[in-house]
């Protein structure tokens, strides 16, 4: 075991439940994001896997075209019923999320991948090893009526030697944030020895 890699890790471990603590808000604020480790998850009920096994979780489609139908139908109420000042107005924002929409449901691609090596999301486009993984988070929030979900990885870079953070948002996915966290301990399960040498700071 590397004592330099353990120590900084603790100190990471430490700072993390420092930093992610639930916190208190007056009410009269929006809430704060919550914080729980995707070690809480592990006991998710999750089919059958083989340890060889590569997941892809992509957009879900559901939701998208359900996105994607409401604007629609708001859009051509807009054209067809309103008055013809307020078509431009009212019209023109969902018109453009109506066309983005589209894009993200005719968007197949694979948005996060676990395998055995590692963990790898479309925006970072590395794989993370999970024997660099030093702590995994599901973040939630909710501003609104409805809550929106992030998978935290805290992880080791060897090659700048020092501890990274990749935010990845999971909200509208085809895979629930619990399954998600769940696979994260999946996979993390064989444990690995740490980097081979970590330099002081």
């Amino acid at each position: 075991m590397n004592a330099v890699f353990e120590k900084r890790k603790k100190e990471l471990l430490d700072w993390l439940a420092v930093e992610y603590a639930p916190k208190k808000n007056a009410w009269w604020k929006e809430p704060l994001a919550e914080y729980t480790s995707t070690d809480f998850f592990k006991k998710v009920k999750l089919p059958a896997k083989s340890a060889n096994e590569i997941v892809e979780i992509k957009n879900s489609l559901s939701l998208q075209l359900f996105m994607f139908i409401f604007l629609l139908a708001f859009t051509l109420i807009v054209l067809f019923v309103s008055p013809a000042w307020p078509k431009i107005i009212f019209g023109l924002i969902p018109g453009a999320l109506c066309i983005y929409c589209s894009k993200n449901l005719f968007d197949r691609n694979t948005k996060i991948k676990l395998d055995k090596d590692g963990i790898w999301h479309y925006k970072i486009n590395i794989v993370i090893a999970w024997k660099f993984v030093a702590a995994s988070y599901i973040k939630s929030h909710r501003p609104g009526k409805t809550t929106q979900h992030w998978l935290i990885v805290h992880y080791y870079d060897p090659a700048i030697q020092i501890f990274e953070i990749a935010e990845m948002d999971i909200s509208s996915l085809d895979m629930n944030y619990d399954k998600i966290a769940s696979l994260v301990e999946y996979f993390k399960s064989a444990a690995q020895d740490p980097p081979a040498s970590v330099d002081e700071a």
